[in-house]
């Protein structure tokens, strides 16, 4: 029990409490880049206190969990240092726009979920409270704290009495499927099987850097965002350092886990009980992937 309130102490910045027992129905779109880093944060803010409360309940050491639990927290804090920076520096050249697509994002979240997000609003705040005395003019907010209400609502807050966890996974719904362009690097001497744009083929086939290149059957058309385009399965071996763009599909889902909540207390023996449902948002892969541009 002492190792697990030295560990407890350690994640104060993301431990909280609140009475509150059910999360939004809100569907956030994570091919926005402040909504997906501060989902992430969520997502390892639950995991790490799976595992804290799973130390908490064995006698023997666990100094495994124990490296798992320090791997998530210093994930938690890299996303965030990453997250705010990218806020402040738009804000530096008066872009409110990843501050406003952040807040959205955080006000759809109920208070005990808001709890890692904190460690984004805090520098931001600060740094909102240091133009101000620094530059002593007027602003639409009177204050940080004024600041802090608009886009940060209930920032710090932390009503005492019950402890919350993520239970069970209940369901996982499908939202929908998008289509996003990402670059991949593929090294020499790398064997290449993929399904390519069919008008980069004839380039391929004459391509002095490519060996053994090869067309698996006919060439085809596939839909990519509501745009026809043909595509055909292709082989070859390359010796040389090849960047590919390519068009890959995820399914946007939301997965849901039970609720559930106990009384606390510093010797806590009180059982969880589920009193209600939350969600994590997943971009899972299809294994699609259509390659739209090849550079050597």
């Amino acid at each position: 029990m002492k190792r697990f309130s030295v560990l407890a102490l350690t994640f104060l910045v993301f431990l909280s409490l609140s009475s509150t027992a059910f999360a939004l129905n809100y569907d956030e779109d994570l091919t926005v880049y402040e909504s997906r880093m501060a989902n992430q944060m969520i997502i390892k803010y639950w995991q790490a206190l799976d595992i804290i409360y799973t130390i908490e309940g064995k006698a023997e050491r666990c100094d495994n969990l124990v490296c798992q639990y320090k791997q998530l927290v210093k994930q938690i804090d890299e996303i965030s240092s990453e997250l705010s920076a990218h806020i402040i520096t738009k804000m530096n050249k008066k872009n409110l726009g990843p501050l406003r697509k952040f807040s959205e994002f955080y006000k759809c979240k109920q208070s005990w979920e808001r709890q890692p997000l904190y460690s984004v609003c805090e520098p931001v705040i600060k740094k909102v409270k240091e133009d101000m005395l620094a530059s002593g003019k007027v602003s639409i907010f009177s204050s940080a704290e004024d600041f802090a209400a608009e886009y940060f609502p209930g920032y710090g807050y932390a009503e005492p009495g019950f402890e919350y966890r993520r239970g069970k996974e209940i369901e996982s719904q499908f939202l929908h499927a998008y289509w996003q362009e990402e670059e991949k690097i593929i090294e020499t001497a790398q064997h290449f099987e993929g399904t390519i744009d069919f008008k980069l083929a004839a380039e391929l086939r004459v391509n002095p850097n490519l060996t053994g290149y090869r067309e698996h059957g006919e060439p085809f058309k596939i839909d990519i965002g509501g745009h026809i385009v043909v595509v055909i399965k292709v082989s070859f071996d390359t010796h040389t350092r090849l960047t590919t763009r390519s068009k890959k599909k995820y399914a946007a889902t939301k997965v849901w886990f039970e609720l559930l909540k106990r009384k606390k207390s510093v010797m806590s023996s009180s059982q969880w009980e589920v009193c209600g449902k939350t969600f994590e948002m997943h971009d899972f892969y299809t294994n699609e992937e259509v390659i739209a541009d090849v550079k050597f």
